[in-house]
């Protein structure tokens, strides 16, 4: 996914804001939100003219910082205060096995492209790399998931939408993590709405990563489904992560 050309650029009518003239002017569009206009005609451009540039632009400056913390903060607050500042940096590998994981992990968000499946036993920093890519990306759009608050929220969306509508979101979003799949309760409702959002992004090439406590095999069992396992088999960059529970021997030393 390049991420440059996920910006648009649209044509306005516009007043130049030194001179009073009318232009058409450009406004930039990020992929994650943010907007530029362009507040000068051509003229005043090249005579250097920027009356608004101090108190202006730091007004400017302000809103969009305001904008982008916003934006960050309704992104991370389901990933709740003790993992929001995860990252690469002060992931610790502990073994070869971490030592992989954490490489992989830093390739995905360098590139932001295909699947990527993290499994192991709890504390060996699963979620911890998960919130790392997070981190890294975070500005293009991702959607972060527990996958037992998303089964919380597509049940209670179904009170104001349709099923389609209600998953939508995870189907289209252009970077989707779910967080410890197969700690779910296991009805047919729920295999089936998972079905439904890894087919559409397997058929799609959207990037995707999840997180497990189970492996393939075993999350196959537990979910009941191999249409499930094998699409994310088929797809993803499948990494097991082994080590110690870092929470056990964080609370013994």
């Amino acid at each position: 996914m390049e991420r440059l050309k996920e910006a648009s650029i649209q044509v306005l009518k516009s007043k130049c804001r030194a001179c009073g003239e009318e232009f058409e002017a450009k406004r930039t569009t990020m992929a994650y939100g943010m907007s530029f206009t362009q507040r000068l005609c051509q003229s005043c451009q090249k005579r250097g003219t920027e009356i608004y540039l101090e108190d202006e632009a730091n007004e400017i400056r302000a809103e969009c910082r305001g904008r982008v913390r916003a934006k960050r903060d309704a992104i991370f607050k389901r990933v709740g205060k003790k993992y929001s500042l995860k990252s690469f940096s002060n992931f610790s590998p502990g073994n070869q096995s971490q030592e992989k994981a954490l490489t992989v992990s830093k390739k995905f968000a360098e590139e932001i492209k295909g699947w990527l499946f993290l499994y192991g036993p709890a504390g060996v920093g699963k979620t911890h790399l998960a919130v790392g890519i997070l981190n890294k990306i975070w500005p293009y759009k991702p959607v972060f998931y527990p996958v037992a608050e998303l089964l919380l929220h597509l049940r209670s969306s179904l009170r104001e939408k349709t099923e389609e509508e209600a998953i939508e979101p995870f189907k289209n979003a252009p970077i989707l993590i779910l967080d410890d799949l197969g700690v779910e309760k296991i009805t047919d409702w729920v295999r089936q709405a998972f079905y439904v959002i890894i087919a559409h992004r397997e058929r799609n090439e959207l990037p995707t990563i999840f997180t497990s406590n189970l492996s393939l095999d075993e999350l196959e069992e537990r979910i009941g489904d191999d249409r499930i396992t094998s699409r994310i088999a088929g797809s993803a960059r499948i990494v097991k992560i082994e080590g110690a529970d870092y929470r056990l021997k964080e609370k013994r030393t």
